[in-house]
């Protein structure tokens, strides 16, 4: 089966059951699924992180400790008022600052890896709660899932267009240094893919707001996402790794599926707010 074979089968067997859950699902088993691609995603930057830091790989309880901590820390972001979120991130750091003093076996390497452990729950748990939150925004009209299913689609399309354009037509280098095979004519069929999934969605969804904020947001969240998957490519650059994982078939790891997500989540968390 060719890779673009592969990619499509995943996407025909995940994409449906995402759709109606996000739409009809109760926010707890949003949270739940979303929270076994927290897991995932945390795992994958544990292996990543011990690849760029340069230890030893750790015993598998070791490498569960840090993914424990940010399902944690994911938790309660979900479920705990604002006002002690702030607690929750220092608990996390002090417990990744216990697990990684007492396991690492290189004392000079232990600072790196607690803020490689770091950046893995605020990148991951923090951002995919946001979005949980975002879906659960208390409103009679479904505002807030219909925002994440914007953005869903903003993310999707703009991976789309930017693949097939710059399959098609691509000539000039992007960013060379991160991801060899992104051009700048890619790029641009991404936004266009963006906008076009915003439209989309105003259309279906009836999304409040002008269609100057539809605009908007198909461009931002398109140019957004893009810089998710650059930064994605260089956390894996320097791992020395072209995928996170292999979860998912022609897909990579759950951080390839990510990537662009976490990037465009706090920018949709942002519309109802400035919309309605």
């Amino acid at each position: 089966m060719s890779e673009l074979a592969k990619r499509l089968a995943t996407a025909l067997v995940l994409v449906p059951p995402l759709i109606a859950l996000v739409w009809w699902g109760p926010l707890w088993s949003i949270a739940c699924v979303l929270g076994f691609f927290v897991a995932g995603g945390l795992y994958e930057m544990c292996l990543l992180g011990e690849s760029t830091v340069g230890v030893e790989p750790s015993s598998p309880i070791i490498r569960f400790l840090p993914v424990l901590v940010g399902l944690g820390a994911y938790a309660g972001w979900i479920y705990c008022p604002a006002a002690h979120h702030l607690q929750i991130g220092f608990c996390a750091l002090l417990s990744l600052v216990a697990i990684r003093f007492y396991s690492s076996k290189s004392v000079d390497k232990c600072a790196a890896q607690i803020a490689f452990d770091l950046l893995a729950i605020f990148y991951v748990a923090a951002l995919v709660a946001l979005m949980v939150h975002t879906a659960g925004e208390p409103d009679g009209e479904r505002v807030g899932r219909r925002v994440v299913l914007a953005m869903l689609f903003v993310v999707w399309l703009g991976d789309s267009g930017a693949y097939f354009v710059g399959r098609a037509i691509g000539a000039h280098k992007l960013a060379p240094q991160l991801s060899p095979n992104k051009t700048i004519e890619g790029s641009l069929g991404g936004l266009v893919g963006s906008v076009g999934a915003m439209v989309g969605m105003k259309l279906l969804l009836d999304l409040p707001g002008s269609w100057l904020w539809i605009v908007v947001f198909g461009l931002v969240g398109g140019a957004i996402e893009q810089l998710g998957d650059l930064f994605e490519s260089a956390i894996k650059r320097n791992a020395g790794v072209k995928d996170s994982g292999t979860f998912f078939p022609g897909h990579g790891g759950f951080l390839d599926r990510l990537d662009a997500i976490l990037f465009a989540a706090p920018v949709f968390s942002l519309y109802p707010w400035l919309v309605t």
